[in-house]
């Protein structure tokens, strides 16, 4: 427990600075949402994701994204968890699937992100 603590403190600080360097609102509720409990962070499926978006889309789920229904289009997606089969849609068809740490390392500081929750 005290590994997935550290995790989530240092994820938690590393957003809080990206905040205030970017002044990007996504940056709070992303925030909130991890400071949730896991049965009530959101939960997203391909699905969702693929009606929301579109080809290059850059998207970031603060939960859990899921593989029920199928995307077409390349998307960037950064989320707290994967299932496996979420993973092997998204990146065949080109996208992205990362964790939050990796997404915030390439995508934080770019705008033009969008937040999707459950």
């Amino acid at each position: 427990m005290k590994i997935y603590d550290d995790y989530r403190h240092n994820l938690l600080k590393d957003i809080t600075s990206l905040y205030k360097k970017t002044n990007s609102k996504i940056w709070l509720n992303v925030k909130s949402n991890l400071l949730k409990t896991n049965s009530n962070r959101p939960e997203v499926n391909v699905e969702k994701i693929a009606k929301f978006t579109k080809n290059n889309d850059v998207v970031i789920v603060p939960g859990k994204v899921l593989g029920d229904g199928n995307i077409s289009h390349i998307v960037k997606i950064g989320a707290l968890n994967f299932s496996d089969s979420s993973i092997s849609k998204i990146t065949s068809c080109g996208g992205e699937a990362l964790l939050i740490p990796k997404f915030i390392e390439k995508y934080g500081d770019k705008g033009g992100i969008k937040l999707i929750e459950g």
